[in-house]
């Protein structure tokens, strides 16, 4: 046998190259806490917080349709829909170029441009005078936009070993649920200041965050960390163990250039496709959730000040399961349990949602919409990390993200344009279709599951001496997640 199984159980490292190199100090387990409690520290805080400002930038418009924006732009459905999608076009078809780019560019450079470019356009929709303005900006957000996510989760991937890499992704993508409740609540906010300055309260909304935005790039400039060999927090022990435990989980050196190999590869590669099915079962109905919600809640019959609070313990409770699942799936090192169960739950949200009657029971439809935020947001990491995990080498891994991402937002556009405003607040087509695509989430971890388990039983009964009589460590490296001594986690 190749592996131990109870140390993979464990979370042991999973070897890509042949050999580990045993000038390295053997780590205790309190040493190894101690030194990703510093990389934590030092990589994610900013991840969190750009990924939060993100989420609410991107998603100002939903609160913005029930603060005027509608109205003053003349937007009747069809037209709100499709300033709403024309951003996921964009931000999909920008994905993949963009972590081309950023394996050529430093991260914190990168990053931090990013970060200013949707800041300037996020200010600059605050000002917008009809339809046209609001679709052209909505078209420079995605474009800005689109490098963020797909190159954080790289970045964080080349940071930690497989195993922990879920709660990694789950701590700021959690910021995504969280961004729903600060939305709410800033919203809120700034809804008492319509007419100030001669401006309406939903052009407020844009323009403040925007400028809070474009405050952040400098900062990221500063504090983000490119890699392990460029940060002079860490000491050289440290560098090597970090350098060691990328190397193992499929990432080779620190500079690694875009080679178009390494797309087709993740082109061809049916987990990364069925990861990204399992995205789409969850993109699609958490978009049309989300751009919906505040319009449900108001036709609940709740007021639109408070529809917005009420979309707060929504996300929040979505925040605590999306980290409590990540939390269960790193320590017994598997992808699948999470994924399946938070796609349950989600499913019973929607099920619910769709069969309930229209009126004399708010409360009820306001206590199954729990089910469905936090199911979507706990499921999308968990399939995110399931795909990381399982793409080497490092080139690979981020075409394998982005490519992921890309299918997902992809149906979000679908998503925010099967929620039709005839058929609140039981949206039948909108329900009807998530329930659909999600039941297909669920069907491709099954078979992915299975997929994996199958190649890895093959290459337990392999003979570790004829591999190595036959690769070399450097071919074997160089073979990433084809590697006979690559191990995919389940």
């Amino acid at each position: 046998m190749i592996t131990d199984r109870d140390e993979e159980e464990k979370g042991a490292e999973h070897n890509v190259s042949a050999v580990v190199d045993d000038t390295l100090p053997q780590w205790d387990e309190a040493r190894k806490r101690k030194l990703y409690r510093k990389v934590d520290l030092h990589v994610l805080p900013s991840l969190i917080i750009l990924y939060l400002i993100s989420f609410i930038d991107r998603g100002t418009l939903a609160n913005a349709s029930i603060l005027g924006i509608k109205t003053d732009l003349h937007l009747d459905t069809t037209k709100y829909n499709l300033v709403a999608t024309v951003f996921l076009f964009t931000y999909s078809a920008f994905e993949i170029p963009a972590n081309a780019v950023l394996q050529k560019v430093k991260p914190n450079i990168w990053i931090a441009t990013i970060c200013l470019a949707w800041g300037i356009v996020a200010t600059m929709s605050g000002l917008v005078k009809n339809y046209a303005g609001a679709l052209v900006a909505r078209i420079f957000l995605g474009v800005a936009e689109a490098g963020f996510f797909p190159g954080a989760v790289f970045l964080v991937s080349l940071w930690y070993p497989r195993e922990q890499l879920q709660f990694r992704i789950s701590v700021f993508f959690s910021m995504g649920s969280l961004a729903g409740a600060f939305s709410g609540l800033i919203a809120y906010g700034v809804a008492h200041m319509e007419g100030k300055g001669g401006l309406r309260s939903w052009r407020w909304l844009f323009i403040l965050e925007g400028i809070f935005t474009c405050a952040l790039a400098p900062c990221i400039l500063w504090i983000l960390p490119n890699s392990p060999e460029s940060s002079k927090w860490l000491d050289e022990e440290e560098k090597a163990y970090l350098r060691s435990v990328s190397v193992l989980a499929g990432g080779g050196g620190t500079h690694v250039p875009f080679q178009k190999e390494h797309l087709y590869a993740a082109l061809k590669d049916v987990k990364i496709w069925l990861c990204g099915i399992m995205g789409m079962g969850t993109t699609l109905p958490l978009y049309g959730f989300s751009y919906s919600l505040p319009t449900v809640l108001v036709q609940l019959g709740y007021k639109a000040e408070i529809a917005q609070l009420m979309t707060v313990p929504l996300y929040a409770v979505a925040a605590v399961w999306t980290i409590t699942v990540a939390i269960v799936s790193d320590k017994i090192g598997r992808r699948a349990p999470g994924v399946l169960v938070s796609f349950s739950l989600a499913l019973i949200g929607l099920a619910a949602e769709w069969g309930l009657p229209k009126t004399g029971v708010a409360k009820t439809r306001y206590g199954c919409l729990f089910f469905i935020p936090a199911g979507l947001y706990a499921a999308l990491p968990g399939s995110l990390s399931w795909g990381s995990n399982n793409a080497a080498p490092r080139g690979k891994r981020a075409m394998a993200t982005a490519l992921q991402l890309t299918v997902g937002n992809i149906s979000a556009a679908i998503g925010t344009n099967v929620f039709l405003g005839k058929e609140a607040p039981n949206y039948p087509t909108g329900y009807g279709i998530s329930i659909a695509v999600l039941v297909l989430g669920i069907i491709c971890a099954g078979v992915l599951w299975l997929m994996c388990n199958r190649e890895n039983k093959r290459r337990d009964g392999m003979d570790i001496n004829a591999i190595q009589a036959t690769y070399s460590d450097a071919q074997l490296e160089a073979m990433g997640d084809k590697s006979p001594l690559f191990r995919y986690i389940t």
